[in-house]
C-alpha cells in the first residue's frame, strides 16, 4: 500500500480548469433551472434549503425540542458528530442524483465546496478524509464510488491526504429504503472493516457520504475506524433525508 500523501494545490487546480475548459467547449445546462452555461447556477444552489440549528448535538437530525433525538438517546453513535449541508430535496437532491449516475465530475467539484462549507462551519479540524465505500458487487456493476466524485476534491480544496482504501465494504447489504432505524443497523452490522490502519492512527478523521437518513451505515463506519485506532470520526454528508415524522422531528 502506497504512503499516506498530501493533494498538491496544483491538482486542485489542474482539476477545476479542465473542467472550465470543458464547460466552455461544451456549454452545459442548469440542472435545476436549465440556463445554459452553468452546471449548477449560483441562484439555484441559493436554493439549498439547509438543515437548520434545531438538530440533535450527535446525529445532527432536526428537532422540534430538546437537543438529543430518541434513537440517540436509545443508542448513542460511535462518531463524533454527523452534519449535513442540506436537505435531500430538490435542487440539492438533483444535483447528487445527476452526480451519482452520469458521473459528473465538474459537479462533483461544486458539491465538494459545499462540504468544505459545512466543515468550515463546524470548525472541525480533520486529518485526512476517507469517503464511505460501495461494495465490489455494486462497485463493479457502476465503474465507480460515487462518494468519491466530491470526497476527493473536498480533500483537495482543504489540502488533507486522502484516502479511499482504507475502510472498505467486505459485506453486501439490502436496500435500506423501505428499512427502519433498528433495521438499518442490523443491516449494515459488521459490514465493513479497516484494511490499512496506518494512516488513521490518533487522528482525526472525517468521513463523507452523500445521503444520510438514520446514520447507520457511517455509525458502522465510524466504529470499524475507531477500533481500528482513529482518535475521532467527524461525519459529512451533502444531504439529510427525513426517514419519518414524530412528536421530535421536523419533517
Amino acid at each position: 500500500m502506497p504512503e499516506s500523501r498530501f493533494i498538491d494545490r496544483a491538482a486542485l487546480i489542474t482539476h477545476h480548469w479542465l473542467w472550465q475548459a470543458v464547460d466552455l467547449l461544451f456549454p452545459p445546462a442548469c440542472i435545476h433551472c436549465k440556463k445554459t452555461g452553468e452546471r449548477w447556477c449560483p441562484e439555484c444552489r441559493a436554493l439549498i434549503e439547509r438543515v437548520g440549528d434545531k438538530i440533535c448535538i450527535h446525529c445532527g437530525k432536526r428537532l422540534m425540542k430538546g437537543t438529543i433525538c430518541r434513537d440517540c438517546r436509545g443508542h448513542k453513535p460511535r462518531y463524533t458528530a454527523l452534519r449535513s449541508y442540506g436537505l435531500y430535496r430538490d435542487p440539492l437532491r438533483q444535483a447528487i442524483v445527476s452526480a451519482k449516475y452520469r458521473r459528473d465530475l465538474g459537479l462533483g467539484e461544486i458539491l465538494a465546496g459545499l462540504l468544505k462549507t459545512l466543515v468550515t462551519e463546524q470548525n472541525w479540524q480533520p486529518e485526512l478524509v476517507i469517503p464511505v465505500p460501495m461494495g465490489p458487487a455494486k462497485l463493479n456493476e457502476r465503474g465507480y464510488n460515487q462518494v468519491d466524485l466530491f470526497a476527493r476534491p473536498l480533500a483537495w480544496s482543504m489540502e488533507l491526504p486522502y484516502h479511499e482504501r482504507v475502510l472498505a465494504r467486505v459485506r453486501e447489504d439490502t436496500s435500506q429504503v423501505k428499512l427502519t432505524a433498528e433495521s438499518r443497523r442490523l443491516n449494515v452490522a459488521r459490514a465493513f472493516t479497516v484494511e490499512w490502519p496506518g494512516p488513521i492512527r490518533n487522528r482525526q478523521v472525517l468521513l463523507v457520504d452523500d445521503v444520510a437518513t438514520t446514520g447507520s451505515t457511517v455509525d458502522v463506519c465510524a466504529s470499524a475506524l475507531l477500533e481500528a485506532g482513529a482518535a475521532q470520526v467527524f461525519v459529512a454528508t451533502l444531504a439529510r433525508s427525513l426517514l419519518r415524522k414524530s412528536n421530535q422531528e421536523v419533517v
